[in-house]
């Protein structure tokens, strides 16, 4: 065992998680707690014991461990994830772009429509170099428009599932007040 890395041998005893089966607990030299993924070697940092990142790692890359059905879908398999770091605007031209992440941010920042009527035109015609932003009417439309997307796309998918369908509702706030909602369907 290095000076640098040693592993922590008492996982089983303090840890509640079930994750400790797929990963191995390693700590720095400075105390940092990281997590070796046990098929990979890929490593995350821990902090404060949050293990929902070392879950998201085993259900995206390593999910035949976790016996779950790769026939399942999430929205995101459909192109209707609104994480911003995704590239889901291909294909359209950079003023389309922007006007469908104005979309977005407004949506997952819950902010008013008007936020685009202030400063935030003037920067954005400063840093764009002329993008003529639309008015809060304008942006309105398109987040009603982009619900209903949503809607059909997703009747579209429960349209094609054969059988009875179980849907559930969770929903919870992270530790840093942020809310998230989750509706999951089984078939």
């Amino acid at each position: 065992m290095s000076l640098e890395m040693r592993i922590d041998t008492e996982t089983s005893e303090k840890s509640k998680s079930n994750i400790w089966k797929y990963f191995t607990k390693e700590r720095g030299q400075d105390n940092k707690i990281t997590a070796k993924c046990n098929y990979c070697n890929a490593k995350y940092v821990v902090v404060k014991g949050a293990t929902t990142n070392l879950w998201t790692h085993i259900k995206k890359i390593h999910v035949s461990l976790l016996g779950l059905s790769t026939t399942q879908h999430t929205l995101e398999q459909f192109g209707l994830s609104i994480n911003s770091n995704s590239e889901i605007f291909t294909g359209a031209s950079k003023e389309e772009n922007l006007r469908k992440w104005l979309t977005n941010w407004i949506i997952l920042e819950d902010l008013p429509f008007t936020i685009v009527e202030g400063w935030l035109k003037w920067i954005l015609k400063k840093v764009t170099g002329g993008f003529h932003l639309v008015s809060a009417d304008t942006i309105r439309r398109d987040i009603i428009q982009y619900h209903i997307d949503i809607r059909i796309t997703i009747q579209k998918i429960l349209k094609k599932t054969l059988g009875k369908l179980s849907l559930s509702l969770d929903i919870w706030t992270s530790t840093v007040v942020k809310s998230y909602m989750e509706i999951l369907y089984i078939y």
